[in-house]
């Protein structure tokens, strides 16, 4: 993530009252009260499968939105954003791999690992400059 962050206790993940219920599905999957991960705080979820650790993931990168509460990261409430404004803001400042692998097999696996860059103009402005630096 290439981000400024002014004051560094500053939340950059911030959960609210959050819920969410998977279609037809009779019980909650998340229900978080309140959740906030400050810039260079480390979290570890854990728990057994099924308990939502992956939803979780899927809301703090907005793949899906709460049915209920906010979540915000970097200041941006993700539920206000559309789907297309989401995507944009998942390829300039999330990290994300997927529990299947979706690696393209005609591309080495740095190719695959530095791929979204090409859909971020910040990323691949990032990449360009790291790889200058190590040459």
């Amino acid at each position: 993530m290439n981000a400024t962050f002014p004051n560094t206790t500053a939340a950059i993940i911030e959960l609210e009252r959050v819920k969410f219920q998977w279609p037809n599905n009779n019980q909650v999957t998340l229900d978080i009260e309140k959740l906030s991960v400050s810039a260079g705080e480390h979290l570890f979820i854990k728990g057994p499968s099924g308990c939502g650790k992956s939803t979780l993931l899927s809301l703090l990168t907005g793949i899906h939105v709460a049915n209920q509460g906010q979540v915000r990261l970097l200041g941006h409430d993700l539920a206000q954003l559309k789907a297309q404004q989401r995507d944009r803001f998942r390829a300039d400042h999330i990290g994300y791999i997927f529990q299947q692998f979706n690696l393209l097999p005609y591309l080495s696996l740095v190719e695959n690992v530095i791929l979204p860059c090409q859909f971020s103009l910040p990323r691949r402005k990032t990449i360009q400059g790291s790889l200058k630096h190590r040459a």
